[in-house]
């Protein structure tokens, strides 16, 4: 038994003199190394190899830094110091900030993922001369490796250096990772993680409907990196969906219409569609339930708009009695019977943008309904009332500053120019895009995703439950009827007044003229409306 102890703590002490003499010629020929370089300062001192630890990819050094001398300088020879090395190396400012640690890799290819990023990271940062006045960069505070997706990596951002910096040289670090790239600043712990997307979602992976707290929150699908993508509308209301043909705008409207009548039913979701194109694309919602109106030309999409401020006005006459603001605080009071959240769906926004009054038969109905929706984006929502905008090629005629800044909530698909890329996006990234690949623009996120795969037949399948073949649409250019459905909606009782029934929305024009206008122009007359045992004047 002794004599085995003996053996072994001999062998550990060869083994210890074996890997010191091994340190110690490593050092020689570093040293001889420095002074063929010139790395050398005036008093003959140079960068000296303080300690060395193995790695499984090779060494780590730390490396003092002579008096006179930079890290900078010590860079500059990096290509050379990896030939005589024969390895691959990276050189940045130890945590003192008064040495040097320099990773050495003797087959890249054999290290850890981890590894293989910060040593790419730290060299692109060289390359790309990302460094403060002390030679700083942007230094790896941690990297997650997301199976799903890539990995995650998160850096400190130097003194000298923002965000702004980094970013724009996102294109470099996308090639050089053979990936897509998001960046995320978190202000407040000074520091920013990229996610590194190196597989996104597969062409046939298929929607699911994916249940929402409310009707006002809109599901569009994944991100690249499987995070669900959730818009509130009350939060930041509108949407507008833009792609060139063929780029998955539509599909993407419908992903969205699907999941809103999959979870809930007419008695808190409203539907009402303006679609003036030739497609077929919306027709699968025409028998549902939630939707009440289906608007197939310009002049039905005219009355329509104008029934829906009467809607509008009403709710807010309601709001005022109850003491409420909004829908929100509405509904919280009157939890049994809360107002619906309506959303109105147009798939071609530049259909209703009036071009030439010479030209156009339609001229004047179209203006109106421009000049309406631009106040619906406006107004209505508060009043839980949201549009759902198409547009192929947006430009700056059609989506005017005032109109773009009010829709919140905008889905870029690929466009074929920049000029109509900068007006759906503010930026060029979505110009030639492939097919379904798209930018989620929801407030100050600006987050990549693929949509997800539908058809008619996976639609079907989920609203079958809201399929009414007998499904009448409510007649907006009958006063009664029309009354019908707000009675139905609100409550509202009748009150006679002088032996006549009035109603906002039963004050019938008295010329032709006045017809021409819209209803949203016209003052509320005198009137009682009861509804839950108040009456409202």
């Amino acid at each position: 038994m002794i004599t085995e102890l003996a053996i072994a703590g001999f062998g550990m002490y060869a083994y210890d003199k074996f890997k010191e003499r091994k340190i110690n010629r490593f050092k020689y020929q570093w040293n001889k190394l420095m002074l063929e370089l010139g790395l050398k300062n005036k008093s003959d001192k140079s960068y000296e190899i303080l300690n060395i630890f193995k790695k499984h990819y090779g060494y780590d050094c730390i490396v003092s830094i002579p008096i006179g001398k930079s890290i900078e300088e010590f860079n500059k020879k990096l290509s050379s110091i990896q030939s005589f090395l024969k390895s691959d190396v990276i050189a940045e400012l130890s945590s003192n900030k008064n040495s040097i640690y320099m990773r050495i890799a003797k087959d890249l290819n054999e290290a850890s993922k981890d590894t293989q990023i910060k040593f790419k990271w730290y060299k692109i940062m060289t390359t790309s001369k990302l460094r403060n006045e002390d030679f700083d960069t942007f230094n790896i505070k941690n990297i997650k490796i997301e199976d799903s997706y890539g990995f995650d990596i998160t850096v400190s951002i130097p003194n000298g250096l923002g965000f702004d910096k980094l970013n724009a040289i996102k294109g470099t670090l996308e090639s050089n990772f053979n990936a897509m790239i998001q960046l995320e600043w978190n202000r407040f712990k000074n520091e920013i993680k990229l996610q590194v997307i190196e597989k996104i979602i597969d062409e046939r992976y298929p929607f699911v409907p994916y249940r929402v707290k409310n009707p006002m929150q809109l599901y569009s699908g994944y991100s690249i990196t499987y995070e669900r993508l959730v818009a509130d509308m009350f939060k930041q209301p509108h949407t507008i969906v833009s792609g060139q043909t063929g780029s998955g705008k539509t599909e993407e409207i419908r992903l969205m219409l699907t999941n809103l009548i999959h979870n809930f039913d007419e008695s808190k979701l409203e539907l009402y569609f303006s679609d003036l194109s030739d497609m077929c694309d919306f027709e699968c919602f025409q028998n549902c339930k939630q939707t009440k109106y289906y608007a197939k030309s310009i002049k039905k999409s005219h009355k329509l708009f104008k029934r829906l401020f009467d809607i509008y006005k009403l709710r807010f006459k309601v709001f005022v009695n109850e003491k409420c603001k909004n829908i929100k605080e509405y509904n919280a009071k009157n939890r049994e019977h809360p107002m619906t959240t309506i959303y109105i769906v147009l798939d071609e926004f530049a259909d209703y943008f009036p071009n030439s009054e010479k030209i156009e038969k339609d001229y004047k109905a179209k203006l109106d309904c421009y000049n309406m929706l631009k106040e619906m984006t406006r107004k209505f929502r508060k009043a839980g009332m949201f549009l759902i905008i198409g547009i192929q090629r947006p430009d700056r005629t059609v989506l005017d500053p005032s109109l773009r800044s009010n829709l919140c909530t905008k889905i870029g698909f690929s466009q074929n120019t920049d000029s109509s890329s900068l007006v759906a996006s503010d930026s060029t990234e979505l110009t030639g895009l492939d097919s379904r690949e798209g930018l989620f623009m929801y407030g100050s996120k600006r987050i990549w995703f693929k949509s997800l795969y539908i058809n008619d037949r996976m639609i079907r399948r989920y609203i079958k439950n809201s399929i009414d073949k007998e499904h009448k649409y409510i007649d907006i250019f009958d006063d009664n009827e029309f009354n019908a459905l707000l009675n139905t909606q609100y409550g509202i009782q009748e009150e006679k007044e002088n032996n006549v029934i009035r109603l906002p929305i039963m004050d019938k024009l008295e010329n032709k003229k006045k017809d021409e206008l819209p209803l949203h122009e016209e003052q509320f007359k005198s009137v009682q409306i009861k509804t839950k045992n108040k009456i409202y004047i």
